[in-house]
């Protein structure tokens, strides 16, 4: 990608796309993995993680040290930059925000994630915990959020 923002072709003998982003140095890559090796790999290019093991069922305690282990795949990698660390978080508000959020929940899990299997998705499944549901759902996952460091 920052090739094609450079204006450089994509392929040998077509043009540039375009047009090219008006950020010096393109537009920063944040990576969304979770895993250790994801994470190293991530600290050789990106600017940052957005961790989406967190958007169901929010945990600050688990963000929190997840975060820790982006900062140290950061350090490993000999960076002394601060990485950008974020995380999704899908709710619903209305007159029966659970609902709501179950039932779009059951549709993504049921057309992606089945796709590829329960057993090496990310995601919890629909049917499993507290979701971020209702104004006090989404005020504590985003305090949360803040606490564990995300931005």
């Amino acid at each position: 990608m920052r090739s094609v923002w450079a204006q450089e072709p994509p392929v040998e003998g077509h043009f540039p796309v375009g047009p090219a982003p008006t950020q010096s140095g393109g537009i920063p890559l944040v990576a969304g993995v979770i895993g250790p090796k994801a994470l190293a790999r991530a600290a050789q290019w990106a600017v940052g993680v957005t961790d989406p093991a967190h958007s169901l069922h929010f945990d600050a305690e688990a963000l929190a040290a997840q975060r820790e282990r982006v900062i140290a795949a950061w350090q490993a990698a000999g960076r002394t930059d601060r990485p950008h660390f974020s995380a999704p978080v899908w709710f619903a508000l209305g007159p029966d925000p659970e609902h709501q959020l179950r039932e779009h929940v059951k549709d993504f899990w049921d057309e992606e994630v089945g796709a590829v299997g329960d057993d090496v998705s990310y995601l919890t499944t629909p049917g499993t915990g507290t979701m971020n549901c209702g104004a006090s759902g989404l005020l504590a996952a985003v305090n949360g959020a803040r606490e564990a460091g995300t931005r």
